[in-house]
């Protein structure tokens, strides 16, 4: 009976610091708004994946990121934009440890996104930025800052 209220007493104990811990992890510094009725994308310009100066918006749907791969200037802004029914997390790779560039996700390890959501990054560290949904690491894509 000891053993088995010391184990429960551990598993609270375990649980309180987790959640405290993530309550206190990096949060991404972009506002998230819910998205418009209706929206434009930016369209390719010179090349495939090449944006025009307008506004780059990577739009999330159940099938993916589209366009998954794009090129911007830097200092040009990206605006995510969840157009689907289910939460995306938009994590930069590697996977699961999203150790790479946070400056597409806001800084923060995934930026989390409800349906309807869309948020604003600016990008300015030159060099391909690979991303992808931490909650479906298969739906994934790379932005190159020039």
């Amino acid at each position: 009976m000891r053993n088995l209220l010391i184990a429960i007493i551990i598993i609270i104990v375990i649980a309180g610091g987790f959640l405290l811990f993530r309550s206190f992890s990096d949060q991404p510094d972009v506002e998230v708004t819910q998205a418009p009725t209706a929206t434009t994308s930016a369209t390719p310009s010179a090349g495939v994946g090449e944006q025009s100066e307008e506004a780059t918006t990577i739009t999330y749907t159940s099938s993916g990121f589209s366009p998954s791969d794009v090129t911007v200037k830097s200092g040009d802004t990206i605006t995510w934009m969840n157009n689907s029914d289910q939460e995306v997390q938009v994590g930069v790779d590697p996977h699961p440890i999203h150790t790479g560039d946070r400056e597409l996700s806001g800084d923060g390890f995934v930026l989390t996104l409800q349906p309807g959501e869309q948020a604003n990054v600016t990008m300015t560290t030159a060099g391909p930025h690979g991303y992808h949904n931490h909650l479906n690491s298969g739906q994934r894509g790379t932005i190159t800052v020039e």
